[in-house]
């Protein structure tokens, strides 16, 4: 579950810093802060991914929402 976790915040990590790499050079205080503020941002976006899917940890919600045909994969 851990390894999920932080491999979710990586490839969030490197999104975040593709898309910077992308935008205009604003200044040398900006190369320092961007990667620890792209860190921040992935690891709180995965943690609440995480924690809504928390519930569906649940025996009886994870057979009811199994059985919701909506929800089915193809």
């Amino acid at each position: 579950m851990l390894l999920r976790i932080m491999m979710g915040a990586a490839v969030g990590w490197i999104v975040y810093m593709t898309v910077w790499l992308r935008t205009d050079f604003h200044g040398g205080l900006e190369s320092i802060i961007q990667p620890f503020l792209a860190g921040i941002v992935s690891l709180i976006f995965v943690g609440m991914a995480f924690v809504v899917g928390l519930p569906l940890r649940i025996p009886v919600l994870r057979c009811l929402w199994s059985r919701i045909r909506f929800f089915h994969r193809s």
